[in-house]
């Protein structure tokens, strides 16, 4: 570690700056206590590992005061002077989100092994649990060397407890609500609160995806203990308060990673899944609504793999004979299934390549089961008849089975509450990566808005859309892997916009690709119009943390996950965008 010695006035000293590996740390040394100054760039977002990443747009105005007020109270711990250092050209700082323009009002979230947090509002989700490795907070803050060493700055990679790494983020733009799931099947609910709350206890409640006797018993991971100590917070996110005194920490039975996560406010309901099923509660009465394993005895017993090689050659033998697959009867469809199977028939065209059903068994060690719960989400859809609107809840899973519950009114007992309307077997059985809810012309549904309902499912294959309520296929759809070869990462219904007139817009579907490209879609006739890659096939790292907006950006980790760059689709002019999609020639509105 170098030190530096130099005879000096440090009496009318500002700042101490280090330049460390990973990151830049300022201290003001003007206030005896030494804060550190908070950071106008640099920030180090790689500060742990980085496990998850979502982008929310459209704001609502009341939700980004609600985060810009927390953010100045916890900003409070943190210097008044302004940043010391002044050169280069004179570039002015970007101002912060508008409040008043909803399209400005953007939120980049990012999970990490010990926290998540935005640049504007760090939020620690380890203060609810304690692993078996952390000592307590009294313990942790007791000086006992001397002189008397701080810890300061942001990156920490190393955690003792790898349970404490966040898998899934959800938040909800008209209230404010997150929820964070963890590896090790604990679900915790924040709200935003403008007050202060008194010592909060921690209270756990548990809820079973199946028996244990059901599942597999290679299952060694134990659950996090909540923290006993009870905590105050300041005003901000705080977890979900069953009382005055209490807080909510939900955990999953196994305690196995959750896969995806969703939340109802307006109903005060939750829903949660892993790779063996998926489980909604009600938030208030603790009341266990739907529980449901799905995972089979075929993969129970099985405990051989496919391996790819194989799997490629019987595909290379079957086009030598130029033998087409026979097409499943649909026999193991429930009552309430659609099957789509007469929808994969029709003649290929020529450039088309056929998409062979997958076995049941996953191909490698490893993969997870076609069982696990890959999507969740909440939609106020036509789901019991084209008349009426109800909530619902809508489940998609690694083998392409889609699962949609209506949620009842009227219902007198917690298990009526939900019922099964539809089930869709997709004939190719691939993950089912995210499905929307939108009119045909492509809006996405909310309360008040009138039209024709259809749903658009991306699956790793395909895009398929199926009319609301009878959930029939339509002909819009796109075989997308045996058209371009590479399978759909993620997806986007999105707004662009004219450059004139900015009341003129267009609805389109934006798609990423595993091998870094980016798809252009009408997301009426589900109609290609442009193909470009926006990073390299081998960049996995940014390809995977790829993020698209409801206004056409994207974010995505550079090499070394250090930093994100930023992208549009759209034609638009920013003076903090670099876009490597610049010059290509997108259709203008």
């Amino acid at each position: 570690m170098p030190f530096v010695l130099a005879d000096a006035d440090y009496k009318n000293c500002l700042a101490l700056l280090i330049l460390c590996e990973q990151e830049l740390v300022c201290i003001d040394l003007t206030d005896g206590s030494w804060p550190l100054v908070n950071l106008p760039y640099l920030q180090p977002i790689h500060s742990s590992q980085i496990t998850c990443v979502i982008h929310y747009s459209n704001i609502e105005e009341h939700v980004w005061k609600g985060l810009i007020k927390a953010s100045e109270v916890q900003n409070k711990l943190s210097s008044k002077c302004k940043w010391p250092i002044h050169g280069g050209a004179d570039a002015q700082t970007p101002a912060p989100c508008a409040a008043t323009n909803a399209e400005k009002r953007q939120l980049l979230i990012t999970g990490q092994v010990f926290c998540d947090n935005c640049r504007r509002y760090p939020l620690s989700s380890s203060s609810v649990e304690v692993s078996n490795n952390e000592a307590s907070d009294e313990d942790s803050n007791e000086i006992t060397d001397w002189p008397p060493f701080r810890k300061v700055g942001t990156y920490d990679p190393f955690c003792d407890d790898p349970r404490l790494a966040i898998q899934k983020v959800y938040f909800d733009v008209t209230n404010g609500r997150l929820v964070v799931g963890g590896r090790a099947g604990h679900v915790i609910v924040y709200d935003l609160d403008d007050e202060s709350s008194v010592a909060l206890t921690v209270i756990k409640t548990e809820y079973e995806v199946a028996e244990k006797s059901k599942l597999p018993t290679n299952i060694s991971q134990q659950a996090l203990p909540p923290r006993q100590a009870p905590l105050s917070y300041a005003i901000g996110y705080q977890p979900f308060k069953t009382d005055q005194n209490r807080s909510y920490l939900i955990q999953l039975r196994p305690s196995v990673a959750i896969t995806a996560v969703a939340s109802l406010r307006s109903r005060n309901l939750l829903a949660f899944g892993c790779e063996y099923g998926f489980v909604m509660c009600d938030l208030k009465s603790r009341e266990t609504l739907i529980s449901r394993c799905l995972i089979t005895l075929k993969e129970l017993g099985d405990v051989s793999t496919l391996s790819r090689f194989k799997s490629m050659k019987k595909s290379i033998r079957q086009s030598f004979r130029r033998k087409k697959k026979v097409p499943q009867t649909g026999n193991n469809c429930t009552g309430a299934a659609c099957s789509t199977n007469n929808d994969d028939l029709d003649e290929l065209r020529p450039v088309e390549r056929q998409i062979i059903s997958r076995n049941e068994a996953p191909f490698n060690v490893g993969d997870p089961p076609i069982s696990a719960v890959r999507v969740l989400r909440f939609f106020h859809t036509s789901i019991l008849s084209i008349t009426s609107r109800t909530d619902s809840l809508w489940i998609g899973t690694n083998g392409g089975v889609i699962f949609a519950y209506a949620i009842l009114d009227d219902a007198l007992k917690p298990e009526d509450v939900c019922i099964l309307v539809k089930e869709v077997h997709l004939q190719h059985r691939a993950p089912v990566i995210d499905f929307t809810c939108a009119t045909v012309d492509g809006f996405q549904l909310i309360k008040g808005l009138t039209g024709t309902e259809r749903l658009i499912v991306y699956t790793e294959e395909q895009i398929k859309t199926f009319a609301l309520p009878t959930m029939k296929p339509t002909r819009f759809r796109y075989k997308f892997t045996g058209v371009e070869g590479s399978r759909i990462r993620k997806a986007q219904l999105l707004t662009l916009r004219s450059t004139a007139n900015r009341k003129l817009y267009e609805k389109f579907i934006v798609i990423i690709t595993n091998q870094g490209e980016l798809f252009l879609f009408s997301a009426l006739t589900i109609k290609q119009f442009l193909k470009i890659h926006f990073t390299k096939a081998s960049d996995v790292e940014g390809i995977a943390s790829a993020v698209l907006s409801e206004n056409g950006e994207i974010f995505f980790l550079r090499p070394g996950a250090s930093e994100f760059q930023r992208a549009s689709v759209a034609a638009m002019q920013h003076n903090n965008l670099i876009s490597p999609l610049k010059d290509s020639d997108f259709p203008k509105v």
